[in-house]
């Protein structure tokens, strides 16, 4: 699940989810929108934050050469 998806089901707001990762919310939208991928320490707290429902797979870019 994409994290754009799960705070969108969750109905968690940027600022909400930046405490809960200790980031900045702007860093969150843009981890959100897939404009940035987050560092894996970052996406070791998110997959944490989101009980595993956001993890390392989700961030793998799926148009990228093997």
């Amino acid at each position: 699940m994409t994290l754009h998806d799960y705070m969108k089901l969750a109905n968690i707001k940027d600022a909400e989810f930046s405490d809960k990762i200790g980031k900045d919310r702007s860093a969150v939208t843009k981890y959100r929108l897939g404009l940035i991928t987050p560092p894996l320490e970052v996406i070791a707290e998110i997959e944490k934050a989101t009980s595993g429902a956001v993890s390392f797979r989700d961030f793998l870019h799926k148009g990228a050469a093997a």
